[in-house]
């Protein structure tokens, strides 16, 4: 909390967050960390919540808000993947690494698995009732991309599916989605007429790492990953990246502009969708 950077932009511009694993505790650690309880409370600590917020005493720390006046409300919906998250399986379920499957975990598909939890589910369902135009899901981990067997929704497909069940039976127009863990940036879209499509196209942008790239290089020095993602939409970026979402609300159609930017700010992906084009 002491590092420049960190103390400047707090000093810009409200922070809001979820955690991943690194945040909450052991790597790729779910329902199973023994010191969620605490770890929770220090993380709010860490963010500056106040005592008398919900988060401080629910179990886990979702969390939602709706910015801007009517007609240009944007709803941020952040999910908990970790409090009550099942094991992952581990093993490459008959796949091996360098044949574009390249991390430790395979689907687990039992009844009782889960990502968020009844809790949280419920909540979910409730939250996107609430009014607004656009709605930014965050989750720490990708959702879109079910083949690279490192960590992703892609591991309790029942839970995935379930996700965009929830996100169709809703009508709720604008979504978008954004995650992080992966040391890399993507671009996914999940076509509107995909059978586990939710009405229109969703866009998730994964955007990560402020600190720490991603380490597959080429002898060369390129930074690469051998890994399928068919819901990809253009390149993969290797480097320091960052999101950003931008919306105009002034054009006759409202345009929203989800991007990855570098260091210095630069676009290096970009997925332009009109407002309109995102409805049920």
């Amino acid at each position: 909390s002491q590092q420049p950077g960190f103390i400047k932009l707090k000093s810009t511009c409200p922070i809001v967050a979820t955690w991943d694993d690194h945040d909450y505790g052991k790597d790729d650690s779910g329902a199973d960390f023994e010191m969620r309880e605490e770890s929770q409370q220090v993380f709010l600590d860490f963010l500056g919540v106040a005592k008398d917020d919900p988060r401080r005493t629910q179990e886990g720390i979702y969390w939602s808000k709706v910015y801007g006046p009517e007609g240009k409300r944007v709803q941020v919906i952040l999910l908990d993947a970790r409090y009550f998250r099942s094991p992952v399986k581990k093993g490459f379920d008959g796949r091996e690494p360098g044949d574009g499957y390249r991390g430790r975990y395979s689907p687990n598909t039992d009844d009782d698995a889960t990502v968020l939890g009844e809790p949280q589910w419920k909540w979910l369902e409730e939250q996107l009732r609430v009014p607004a135009e656009v709605r930014v899901i965050g989750s720490s981990y990708q959702v879109l991309s079910n083949q690279h067997g490192w960590e992703m929704w892609g591991n309790f497909p029942k839970e995935r599916e379930r996700l965009f069940k929830v996100l169709r039976d809703s009508e709720a127009g604008g979504i978008v989605m954004i995650s992080g863990d992966r040391h890399l940036a993507e671009m996914a879209e999940l076509k509107a007429n995909d059978s586990s499509g939710i009405g229109y196209p969703l866009y998730e942008v994964t955007s990560s790492s402020l600190n720490a790239p991603s380490g597959n290089m080429t002898k060369s020095g390129v930074r690469f990953a051998n890994e399928i993602n068919p819901y990809r939409v253009g390149l993969t970026f290797f480097d320091t990246n960052y999101g950003n979402i931008l919306i105009d609300w002034t054009a006759e159609q409202p345009v929203i502009r989800l991007q990855v930017c570098d260091e210095k700010g630069g676009v290096v992906l970009q997925q332009r969708a009109l407002l309109s084009d995102l409805q049920p």
